[in-house]
């Protein structure tokens, strides 16, 4: 099952998409044809995806044996499964809490892409410069490495902030600079939203996106308002995820041109 198991709530959720990539592998599969291979009667299971009744934990056993879950994905089914056969309220409060902390720390970036980690301090210097993420990965461009001045007209910085801001890059370990050539060092860094300095950071690229995008005709703008469930919101939440795995992808496959910038907000209101 190539989809994450942690934005559900429910284990039936869990059945229905499993038999959902069966069909679209284009095998002939059936929600009876599971019931079979799990050991339950198709009336009973009828009952069991309608939210009347529950699979007992060696029928879900038999169900997780199908699937290719690794030990977490196999841990977080079953507390599913275990919070929805719970009729203890203190035991039940436990499990939700759990399940809560999980879903949490598994729909967090961090967790999906590739990217180094640098100590509190040092993240406080490259992420508070409000230059500093943007020339660094504009020095990705050959050209810029070659020509690292070249950058004051590109991005319309005054010369000594540039060169304020790849002394901080040397000195972070960044990148190398020798003979009025850059090398880059590391260009994968992602800051946690659980870190003191996020939002600070966040306000300053927001900003820059907005002014960038006043003024390159090339860019592309979208916003939305839509009302739905928390459940569906969870969904929404961890199909950006799996979006950010094939753009993390994509990226890493592609030669180094030209600079973008992708942001990505989910908002509640209420």
């Amino acid at each position: 099952m190539n989809k994450t198991v942690f934005q559900f709530d429910k284990y039936t959720k869990l059945i229905e998409l499993y038999v959902s990539q069966m069909k679209e592998r284009g095998a002939k599969y059936t929600y009876q044809k599971l019931a079979e291979q799990i050991g339950v009667q198709k009336s009973y299971f009828s009952k069991v995806l309608a939210g009347q009744a529950n699979l007992n934990s060696d029928q879900f056993f038999n169900f997780l044996e199908l699937t290719n879950f690794d030990e977490e994905q196999r841990s977080f089914a079953e507390l599913l499964l275990a919070k929805s056969r719970c009729a203890n309220p203190e035991r039940l409060a436990i499990l939700k809490e759990k399940i809560s902390e999980i879903k949490k720390k598994k729909l967090k970036t961090e967790e999906v892409i590739k990217a180094s980690r640098i100590s509190d301090k040092e993240m406080n210097l490259y992420y508070i410069d409000s230059w500093a993420q943007i020339v660094h990965m504009s020095l990705t461009i050959k050209k810029f490495r070659n020509n690292p001045m070249a950058l004051s007209e590109k991005l319309s910085i005054n010369e000594e902030t540039l060169m304020r801001t790849l002394n901080l890059l040397e000195e972070l370990g960044l990148v190398t600079w020798s003979d009025k050539k850059i090398q880059v060092l590391e260009d994968s860094l992602h800051m946690s939203k659980d870190s003191p300095y996020f939002w600070a950071w966040r306000n300053q690229v927001v900003g820059h996106a907005q002014r960038q995008s006043q003024k390159n005709i090339d860019a592309y703008n979208f916003s939305v308002f839509f009302s739905s469930s928390p459940e569906i919101k969870e969904q929404v939440h961890s199909e950006f995820l799996n979006y950010l795995k094939k753009v993390e992808r994509l990226v890493s496959n592609s030669p180094s041109e030209n600079l973008y910038q992708m942001n990505f907000d989910l908002v509640p209101w209420f």
